[in-house]
């Protein structure tokens, strides 16, 4: 009986993750590598835009681009017969043109009609149908494309040669190969297969070998053997790639559930070790010798161009889900390469290379939705969970979504390229304090967390909870119950839901913890059988942004913050030069969100801005106890709650009347908070007094001190619906007479100005908030000292 496999993955570049051993962090850069983001995701979506226009322009009445009448015989001279047509429909399916576009529905009726013979022509097309699929809801219109897919494939099975390669197109010569038509051809089955198409798993098997086989000492891979002395060249770039993504392909076709179901409390030793090796050689080969500029070691004509080059990094890049090939980002400089080589009319010269570009660009640019943190042990036992996870929620918001390697060694702001970082392992795991440090780093900056014991193993258990007391020691682990938000943050999610446990920080949820296995359950892709789980990834997506966007792969984070606000200058008063910040403590949550370091976060920001040097007291004083004499506010903010001891309010007139100011906002919008703070503010003797648009604070005109104009302004997800129609920001003025002494925010402010979330918040947007609370430095700083 012929052994068949199948596999429920649509997309080749997100469902394949590489079993990395611990060797290979040498791989990856250990410092800041250069991260090649001279260009902007706007950029990118403008050149594929762009491409999009060339594609359709260049199309004929009949939907096709050639110009061939394929019912007659063609002359000698068209060497790829529907060349044209199948790389221009891949290129359209990626950009994600829907076929309710009518040149786009002509193009791939006559798709479907092409008389192929050659293996280039054949894989592309099923790259090019397949991703189609993945977007049909028809089903008519998917049974046609299925019927499609199985015939190429069955077509490409028929003239793979003894040894498992391909060659251009069916030969009685045994004696050639070649990796370049060998790794279009794998792609293209394994698109069949990823749509239901049932294969026999031998010719599969025999391609792994030869790819195994081939391979050259340094780790690389050449062209292969299409003449006399091929064989014998220096490896290169692109056949390298196409080398390691190949074996990625064939791995997965032939051993989907790798290391499941758990063995006990441990995965299943069930993976050929002679690939993983394998693999890990050609990645180190990439990682030495990756150039964005040109195909490394061989040049850049013919198929070895830098279109194509770029394609094949892109494919093993996403398929890993590394950001480097050693310190080199490879979508960033990669997009910028292609960008600077984009023509006028939109194009990247010919029709191959236009469609090489356009997938390149597509499929890197995709949100990060989860980390994987990469450590010195097993940390990847079951590889595709990630990637079928990401897959199922872009699948659920009709979005792509890719995921990502991080390991130790780069900084935290690169941690938040995703709002989530995923830890598995089966054992401890050897942790110096510095790389713990950066653990408590990204929750403290706004990041989530998720951890699980793999196999449900003790010993990680054990581990994971002593971790949580030495590093978040003033943070409680409690299970998380059916009324956390998480269960219903998008997806309303019923009956049997995994147990979690959780560590709330007072705003958020910021570790997730599983003590028994959900990685395998993601890895199988048991998606009917473990429903709420996968869509408890997907509600992870919306309350770690609270219900908002990802940044695409080229944002950097810091692209929340004052995009409307670039072309504006500030300038501080000339009163007080410095400003000391000292936290009040108060008979509610004083200390809440202080680990976030708000004020520390703007002062970092402000000092080159507007040469305001803003330091925050490393104590926080007492409503009625002495008051530094160099400190020229006080910070007041709390949710629940805002109480001040016997003879408070005395203490806080007498420190406003001596020159001292009050900054404060409810954390989170929180309201309890806001009714309180109004009752005591009124007992010190002080009257809060909204402020219009032509207030200082958010005209930014400040006299000597110039501030940003603020005008509309966006708020979080919950408050936006409170206030339809309704865009201005509040701010309330704190009066002591007719002299305005502070300035309150009921709306969330400061913890906003960081760009950490927190689900349900009442607050500003990013941009918006560092700019009232830049607007609010300036103005202390132009208030005179007494």
């Amino acid at each position: 009986m012929i052994r068949t496999f199948r596999t429920t993955f649509c997309r080749p570049g997100r469902r394949l993750v590489l079993v990395m051993v611990a060797a290979m962090v040498m791989v990856l850069s250990s410092v800041a590598p250069a991260s090649g983001q001279d260009v902007t995701a706007e950029q990118v979506d403008a050149a594929i835009d762009r491409g999009v226009e060339y594609l359709l322009g260049r199309q004929r009445d009949n939907g096709q681009w050639s110009g061939h009448d394929y019912s007659k015989p063609l002359p000698d001279t068209v060497r790829y017969p529907g060349q044209d047509e199948v790389v221009a429909m891949a290129a359209l399916a990626y950009a994600e043109r829907s076929l309710k576009n009518p040149k786009v529905k002509a193009g791939f009726d006559a798709l479907l009609q092409l008389p192929l013979e050659k293996t280039y022509t054949l894989g592309v097309r099923m790259i090019a149908v397949a991703e189609f699929y993945r977007h049909e809801k028809d089903e008519r219109q998917r049974a046609l494309m299925r019927v499609s897919l199985q015939r190429d494939a069955q077509k490409l099975l028929s003239i793979q040669l003894r040894h498992g390669a391909w060659f251009y197109n069916e030969t009685k010569n045994q004696n050639v190969w070649c990796f370049s038509n060998t790794q279009i051809a794998i792609l293209g089955l394994q698109q069949a297969v990823s749509c239901g198409v049932e294969l026999p798993a031998e010719p599969i098997r025999r391609v792994q070998e030869l790819y195994l086989a081939k391979q050259r000492d340094d780790g690389g891979w050449n062209y292969g053997r299409p003449g006399a002395n091929w064989e014998n060249k220096p490896s290169y770039g692109s056949m390298t790639a196409a080398g390691v993504a190949s074996l990625l392909l064939t791995r997965d076709m032939l051993n989907p559930g790798a290391g499941c179901p758990c063995s006990g409390t441990s995965s299943r030793p069930s993976r050929d070790p002679r690939v993983d090796q394998a693999i890990q050689r050609g990645m180190e080969w990439l990682g030495n010798e990756f150039r964005a500029s040109t195909n490394p070691g061989k040049g850049s004509s013919g198929h070895a161009g830098v279109p194509y080059w770029l394609y094949a990094a892109e494919r093993v890049g996403i398929a890993t889900g590394i950001k480097y090939f050693g310190e080199h980002d490879w979508y960033g400089e990669g997009a910028a390469q292609l960008l600077s080589k984009q023509r006028s009319d939109g194009s990247w010269g010919s029709m191959a290379d236009t469609m090489f570009s356009m997938l390149f660009l597509v499929k890197g640019r995709g949100p990060i939705l989860m980390n994987k943190l990469m450590y010195d042990g097993p940390w990847d036992q079951h590889p595709h969970d990630m990637a079928n996870l990401c897959q199922y929620v872009g699948e659920a918001k009709e979005q792509q979504f890719n995921w990502q390697v991080i390991h130790l060694g780069l900084p935290v702001e690169e941690w938040h390229d995703a709002p989530v970082l995923f830890i598995s392992t089966e054992q401890p795991i050897e942790l110096s304090a510095e790389q713990k440090q950066k653990l408590r780093a990204y929750t403290d900056s706004g990041g989530t967390i998720l951890v699980e014991a793999s196999c449900s193993n003790r010993s990680a258990q054990l581990w994971w909870n002593e971790l949580f007391k030495e590093v978040w020691p003033e943070f409680e682990m409690s299970r998380v119950g059916k009324d956390h938000p998480v269960w219903k943050a998008d997806l309303q999610i019923t009956g049997r839901t995994p147990v979690l446990m959780g560590m709330n920080d007072g705003l958020r949820t910021i570790i997730f913890y599983s003590p028994s296995d959900i990685s395998c359950q993601l890895h199988l892709n048991q998606r009917t059988r473990n429903k709420p789980l996968f869509d408890l990834g997907n509600n992870l997506y919306a309350y770690t942004t609270d219900r908002g966007k990802l940044r695409t792969r080229l944002s950097g984070r810091n692209i929340e913050h004052g995009q409307q606000y670039a072309d504006q200058f500030l300038e501080r008063g000339w009163e007080r030069q410095e400003l000391k910040v000292v936290r009040l403590k108060h008979n509610g949550d004083w200390t809440l969100g202080r680990h976030y370091r708000q004020w520390q976060v703007l002062g970092e920001r402000l000092k080159e801005k507007a040469q305001v040097q803003l330091t925050m007291a490393d104590e926080a004083v007492a409503a009625g106890k002495d008051v530094a004499a160099d400190v020229d506010v006080v910070y007041i903010s709390g949710r629940r709650g805002f109480g001040l001891p016997r003879d408070g309010q005395k203490w806080l007139k007498e420190f406003t009347d001596n020159g001292g100011l009050i900054v404060a906002d409810a954390v989170m919008g929180g309201e309890d908070f806001d009714t309180a703070f109004r009752a005591e503010i009124a007992k010190a003797g002080l009257v809060l007094r909204n402020l219009g648009a032509d207030h200082a604070l958010l005209s930014g005109e400040f006299g000597e001190g110039r501030g940003y104009k603020i005008g509309d302004v966006e708020f979080t997800y919950n408050l936006r619906r409170e206030r339809i129609r309704n865009s201005q920001p509040v701010l309330v003025g704190i009066f002591s007479g007719d002299r305005m002494v502070g300035v309150y925010s009921p709306f969330d402010l400061m913890y906003a100005q960081t760009s950490a979330k927190a689900f349900d918040s009442r607050g500003y947007m990013p941009a918006d908030a560092e700019a009232i609370a830049a607007n609010i430095v300036i103005w202390a700083s132009s208030q005179p000292r007494p």
